[in-house]
């Protein structure tokens, strides 16, 4: 068909108005281009882009018809994350997301195998709008772990060395193997009368020398 006698489309040419026997166009219903779907036109186009990304979901395409939705677009200010689509990560944000994941897997007991899940990457690919992020390696996270574990064991020996007086209670209880386990917390409060617990340590102690291990 040539492109001066062809009926006007809409989402950039990927529909086109159905053309009648009489050489009419029904400006009703509308063909896809992609599949010669027929579909009905209710002068938005909802329906349009909801057939593209169930049929063709490549096709990626924004509304270049007669709807509202370009104007509003035009007039929505940008925000950060579509501002910042595409651009490579920042230095600063990647070593954040470094020591998050670190954390992340620590504090929720997550095996460090997940660092290497490629749907993880994809997740985090969409979060920051750079399809080129990459997972750090497991040895950066086993660091990252280390040396965040470090900072909360000096911070926790600070609070205990600053503090007056200290309280010590212990939880003892036995495993599904039948071992025996001593926990040891401690509890205190700051100078500025803030109460304060958690863990000193926890050993594998033997029933008969419980005194001895809670000593």
């Amino acid at each position: 068909m040539d492109a001066a006698m062809k009926p006007p489309g809409l989402l950039q040419g990927k529909f086109i108005f159905k053309k009648l026997p009489n050489g009419n166009l029904d400006k009703t219903k509308v063909v896809c281009t992609l599949c010669n779907a027929e579909l009905v036109y209710c002068r938005s186009s909802s329906s349009l882009k909801y057939h593209l990304n169930a049929k063709h979901p490549l096709a990626n395409v924004e509304d270049a018809g007669p709807s509202t939705d370009v104007a509003q677009k035009s007039r929505r200010q940008t925000t950060m994350f579509e501002y910042n689509r595409g651009k490579p990560v920042s230095t600063a944000l990647s070593d954040k997301l470094t020591n998050l994941l670190a954390q992340w897997i620590a504090t929720s007991c997550r095996p460090i195998s997940v660092i290497e899940d490629d749907g993880l990457e994809l997740v985090l690919q969409a979060a920051t709008g750079d399809p080129s992020y990459k997972l750090p390696a497991r040895r950066t996270i086993i660091r990252r772990i280390h040396d965040q574990y470090a900072a909360e064991k000096s911070a926790k020996d600070e609070k205990m060395v600053e503090a007056r007086c200290v309280a010590l209670t212990g939880d003892h209880w036995t495993s599904v193997n039948n071992d025996n386990y001593l926990c040891v917390t401690v509890h205190l409060i700051d100078a500025s009368w803030e109460l304060h617990s958690f863990a000193l340590g926890v050993m594998k102690t033997e029933e008969r020398h419980f005194a001895e291990a809670c000593a």
